[in-house]
């Protein structure tokens, strides 16, 4: 349902932050920690790393959580749109049966009379908003 664009970007935000990150442990721990050994200071920084993974991990699903989030937002938003414009539609096409109705039931009472009947017939215009005016 998310466009394939949100995935890539959630990817791209994924790599940069674990990447960044991974350096900030690597510059922390090689120049700012004096370990005695090689071995511990490659454990330290995959012990890091781990928690730069998830924090990385929180920030790309944060983005795209926040996106499909949107995406719900708008698809009932369009919903609730097109069922109003639905409906309107159907209450402008009652209302013209209506007019209608009324009309032809006068022009028929007035022929029943046998009196001239010269009333125009309901004017029915889209308008500027695609409504039926009287």
């Amino acid at each position: 349902m998310l466009p394939t664009w949100v995935r890539v970007i959630s990817v791209a935000v994924f790599v940069v932050s674990f990447v960044v990150g991974m350096a900030l442990v690597s510059w922390y721990e090689t120049g700012e920690i004096s370990n005695d050994t090689t071995i511990a200071t490659l454990i330290a920084i995959v012990v890091k790393g781990e928690a730069v993974s998830v924090v990385s991990a929180a920030i790309a699903g944060a983005f795209e959580g926040g996106v499909y989030i949107v995406v719900i937002a708008y698809e009932m938003v369009k919903r609730g749109f097109d069922r109003g414009r639905a409906e309107g539609r159907s209450e402008a096409y009652e209302d013209v049966k209506k007019l209608n109705a009324d009309y032809y039931k006068r022009m028929q009472e007035a022929r029943e009379r046998g009196e001239e009947f010269n009333e125009p017939p309901p004017l029915i215009d889209a308008g500027e908003n695609g409504e039926a005016q009287d």
